[in-house]
C-alpha cells in the first residue's frame, strides 16, 4: 500500500493532466475525442485523492483496517471518512 502523500502525489498529477488536457491541447487541436482522455484523468485524480484521505485516516488510527483495494478504500471514505471530516 504506497503512503498518503505518495497518493497525493498521483492525484495531483493526473489533476495537472487533465488540466493541461483543457487549456493547452484541446484548444489548439480541438477534438471532441479528448473529452473522455480529460474525465479519465479526472476521476483517476479522484480516485488517488480519496485514498490518499482513507489512508491518512487510518495511519492516524481513526478507521479500520481495510484491503488495498479501490472498491474498499470507497467504501471506507463513505462510511466512515466523510462523517469524519464532515464532507456529507
Amino acid at each position: 500500500m504506497k503512503n498518503s502523500l505518495e497518493e497525493l502525489k498521483e492525484a495531483r498529477k493526473f489533476l495537472g493532466q487533465a488540466d493541461h488536457l483543457v487549456h493547452v491541447t484541446l484548444p489548439s487541436i480541438d477534438d471532441a475525442r479528448l473529452f473522455s482522455v480529460i474525465i479519465k484523468n479526472i476521476i483517476e485524480s479522484h480516485i488517488h485523492a480519496v485514498s490518499s484521505l482513507v489512508i491518512f485516516d487510518r495511519v492516524s488510527k481513526k478507521i479500520p483496517p481495510f484491503s488495498d483495494e479501490t472498491d474498499s478504500k470507497m467504501n471506507m471514505f463513505f462510511l466512515r471518512s466523510m462523517k469524519l471530516h464532515e464532507l456529507d
